[in-house]
């Protein structure tokens, strides 16, 4: 398969991480030239790379600024931290008219960043809105395009050929979206998880009076808590719209215990009815994906 011309040079900072092997995969099977980028002397074994550079994306060697001047595409597969961290010095290394991709959770600060430090580079934002073990086949994928070009829509029909549902949205759109699907769901999990502890539950003792609902929301959070923390902690502390979203959450909770403490069966049902407002036209299909995972399950 060749890559389309556009997109020949490609350099993946964070290339040794799970996404970071997964995007370079991708590329490398598309007939782009990968460069990969880690702190580690070596890639790890089998890593799909024409050539792998060891060098830290903050303070790069003369080695790295020679890859980055060349790449048609940097994609910064790197931590909130790393990325910002490494923007000046990436930034003054890449070629005119380059592409620069970043795979982070919160998109606002560095596209505003990105922005401000060069005016004659394209800039994409992509957030794939699952883990590196799923695959893009079938998922959804959230893209930033704070300045768009030709090789911003290469890139984005790239992404799209790999299977992958692409939503582009600007960088306030997608930090308020997330804090809906990201940080309100987590923030939710992680409290149920606190609940049980604190209750004493055991899963091993009770797991034969689980019921289907139980079970889907312990599997959620065995998801959560036995992933990478550094990325929930990233879309817990960096989204300036999750202070909204954990309130929300917290309202929400006590809109349950005050309507259950005053027994009112009716105000009851007018909670429930705006959480199926919230849903919208969506609620029968979700419900039939519900009664198809409770059979999984």
């Amino acid at each position: 398969m060749s890559a389309s011309p556009l997109l020949v040079d490609v350099v993946v900072l964070g290339a040794n991480g799970a996404f970071g092997r997964t995007l370079a995969g991708l590329l490398h099977a598309g007939g782009h030239r990968v460069t990969g980028v880690d702190l580690a002397p070596a890639a790890v074994e089998q890593a799909p790379l024409a050539r792998y550079v060891a060098g830290d994306a903050t303070s790069p060697s003369a080695q790295v600024r020679e890859s980055l001047s060349r790449a048609d595409v940097v994609l910064a597969s790197l931590h909130e931290d790393v990325a910002l961290a490494s923007l000046g010095a990436v930034l003054p290394a890449l070629k005119p008219g380059a592409l620069f991709v970043d795979t982070l959770s919160i998109k606002s600060p560095l596209a505003a960043r990105v922005a401000s430090a060069r005016d004659d580079v394209e800039q994409l934002g992509l957030n794939p809105l699952f883990g590196p073990s799923v695959g893009f086949t079938g998922q959804n994928v959230a893209a930033v395009s704070a300045r768009r070009g030709p090789r911003t829509d290469a890139m984005l029909a790239l992404v799209e050929s790999w299977g992958a549902r692409v939503t582009v949205l600007s960088p306030e759109e997608h930090d308020r979206a997330m804090a809906a699907i990201q940080v309100a769901t987590h923030a939710a999990l992680v409290s149920f998880g606190a609940a049980l502890h604190g209750l004493g539950f055991r899963v091993e003792a009770l797991r034969q009076l689980t019921t289907p609902p139980h079970r889907l929301m312990l599997a959620a959070l065995a998801r959560l808590v036995t992933g990478n923390p550094e990325v929930y902690w990233e879309i817990q502390h960096s989204n300036p719209f999750a202070p909204e979203a954990r309130r929300a959450l917290q309202d929400g909770v006590e809109r349950v215990r005050d309507v259950t403490a005053a027994g009112d069966v009716e105000a009851w049902r007018g909670l429930l009815g705006d959480c199926r407002q919230a849903l919208g036209s969506e609620a029968e299909a979700f419900a039939a994906l519900c009664a198809e995972l409770f059979r999984r399950v």
